[in-house]
């Protein structure tokens, strides 16, 4: 689990209550109305295999960015900026929840 990794190095106190909430919050996120959960194809997982190379990004953030541009999705949301970054170099609108005065960015839009 990457969070026992977390932990060992400081950074998360209680991998296992992270671990829960995490869960619990995937839980009520699947049930809104707002999310829409699919399956993970070939096409999505050779996609993948193409962003790893080309952005040298780890296989997660890979699978989020051809994932999202499968499911043709309005918005790419995401906290982490180098993702996001990823994510408008292959032309998506990108939104990140953290910045205040963010809004859902064009590819073009930095």
């Amino acid at each position: 689990m990457v969070f026992n990794r977390y932990h060992a190095r400081g950074i998360v106190p209680d991998p296992l209550r992270v671990s829960k909430v995490m869960v619990l919050e995937l839980r009520q996120l699947a049930r809104s109305a707002g999310s829409l959960i699919v399956p993970v194809r070939s096409s999505v997982l050779r996609a993948s295999i193409g962003l790893i190379l080309k952005h040298h990004i780890y296989v997660s953030d890979a699978m989020q960015v051809a994932t999202h541009r499968d499911a043709k999705c309005d918005v790419f949301v995401s906290c982490d900026g180098e993702l996001l970054n990823v994510a408008r170099a292959e032309g998506l609108r990108v939104y990140n929840p953290l910045k205040s005065n963010s809004s859902a960015h064009s590819p073009s839009a930095r």
